[in-house]
């Protein structure tokens, strides 16, 4: 019988010692992180002629194709790269934008009419109030050349009301969302000409090309509604054709966390294999931390140190009343993977005096414990079953059964020691046991715990005093 419980014990720890590395390298998953490639910005010349005789005012510059810069990125499994038309067509299905869209679209005409009527301030109303619903449905992103002709006709009624500052924003705007729009020469005056070549001039210098809006609440609200954790984008500047520029724009953080120069190909996008180089930089530097899937994950390798105190009895005893004791443990233990960790301690025991006085002195004994735990974590809590085994020290101890040898002592002549007192000397036993219980969280690196524990010994085979410990704790613990 004792082979057979043995044979068990033993194929369950090779079974817990196989499953461990499972878990752990299960535990070890990375989020991959959303990204994308927004359209290549395409910046004209510095000395380029904004204003032309035969003038097209929403002149589209060619942009290469970025197909290939995703196909690039894609090959790093830490990465998810999401196409730029499908972050669009997220945008349109997690805002409502059928009405609103409209609307923006029929206050920007309507500004655009008052304008050119001089209705300077009933203009102004109008476009800031397109512009509010133009940003709230994020169509500024999606329709680039709409978000040009408002913030134009915005900066040419700042410059008609005096307000220099706020026109020169305007304007640089538009040249953000369309940078390679040209004006019919003359048809405006000359101060206006001067306003727009000086917005130019401060857009190629200051504009942030790492992002799809200037706009910083408009950029959380994409960075909600688009699901995505990084933008790259690459910017070529047609007064340097041999090199491009590649930012990287962390949207959880909201802010640049790359920019470099690379050497450029015909086809104005980054060389391949500078391109390769920095994105394994930016896969080893940048983003992994590696953030797990499950912050218990981070923590089932840590070491953790465990203090119990309790009740503790057996189901076999010396006395003819239960044998209570007080109880206290200091256990170690170690994770192995999310689910099982291995454990070991030290129990010390003292009995408390039993009620027909039996015994002539405290027992103490000293358990020696060890052996695997099982856990799941939900939220806060812990939930744990620990088989495991136990070496138990002893000592020796007399047990009186008649009244004069408790009340005169065992050296009395009305205490008849052959009969009456039942010597035990110093026990060695050795057993298996197994807790349940749980803990809860107070914080990364406190708990609090409640433990049953039951067991019964093997060794000796017979003989034993007492036999099948039960105990209940609570307990304290740290993690480190």
């Amino acid at each position: 019988m004792i082979k057979r419980r043995t044979q068990y014990f033993l194929a369950l720890l090779l079974v817990l010692m196989t499953s461990g590395p499972t878990l752990a390298a299960e535990a070890g998953h990375v989020i991959a992180k959303r990204v994308t490639v927004l359209p290549v910005r395409v910046l004209p010349r510095s000395d380029r002629p904004l204003f032309v005789t035969e003038s097209a005012p929403g002149q589209n510059i060619e942009r290469p194709d970025t197909t290939p810069l995703e196909q690039e990125l894609a090959k790093q499994p830490e990465l998810d790269v999401v196409p730029w038309s499908q972050v669009l067509a997220t945008l349109r299905n997690s805002v409502n934008v059928a009405e609103t869209d409209a609307l923006t679209r029929s206050s920007i005409e309507l500004g655009i009419d008052e304008y050119k009527s001089l209705k300077l301030d009933k203009a102004q109303k109008s476009l800031l109030r397109a512009q509010e619903l133009m940003h709230s449905v994020l169509l500024g992103i999606r329709d680039p050349d709409l978000a040009s002709k408002l913030y134009l006709h915005l900066g040419l009624v700042y410059l008609e009301q005096g307000d220099q500052d706020q026109a020169r924003i305007a304007l640089g705007t538009m040249f953000f969302y369309n940078p390679g729009r040209t004006f019919p020469a003359g048809y405006y005056s000359p101060a206006v000409e001067t306003a727009l070549t000086s917005a130019y001039s401060d857009f190629l210098r200051l504009a942030p090309l790492d992002r799809p809006v200037v706009d910083g609440k408009t950029l959380k609200s994409f960075a909600n509604n688009a699901g995505i954790s990084q933008l790259f984008t690459v910017v070529v500047r047609q007064d340097h054709p041999s090199q491009v520029q590649v930012h990287v724009f962390d949207l959880k953080r909201m802010v640049p966390v790359h920019n470099v120069q690379l050497r450029a190909t015909s086809k104005g996008l980054p060389h391949p294999d500078p391109f390769e180089r920095f994105i394994s930089r930016y896969v080893a530097c940048e983003i992994f931390e590696r953030f797990p899937a499950n912050p218990w994950d981070r923590r089932f390798r840590r070491a953790s140190l465990e203090l119990n105190g309790g009740y503790h009895t057996y189901g076999r005893f010396p006395t003819r009343s239960i044998l209570h004791n007080t109880s206290i443990a200091l256990f170690v233990g170690r994770g192995l993977s999310p689910h099982v960790a291995i454990y070991g301690g030290l129990n010390l025991l003292t009995s408390v005096e039993d009620q027909n006085k039996d015994l002539s002195d405290r027992l103490v004994s000293m358990r020696f414990m060890g052996g695997i735990e099982f856990r799941t974590r939900v939220q806060r809590f812990t939930f744990f079953f620990s088989p495991g085994a136990e070496t138990n020290i002893m000592s020796g101890f007399q047990v009186l059964t008649s009244p004069e040898c408790k009340f005169f002592g065992i050296d009395h002549p009305l205490c008849e020691q052959s009969s009456n007192v039942r010597d035990s000397g110093l026990q060695l036993l050795m057993g298996i046991n197994a807790s349940a219980g749980m803990r809860y969280h107070m914080t990364n690196s406190i708990y609090l715990g409640v433990r049953g524990i039951a067991g019964m010994y093997l060794v000796p085979l017979s003989g034993k005093k007492v036999d099948y410990p039960l105990g209940g704790w609570t307990a304290v613990g740290f993690e480190f």
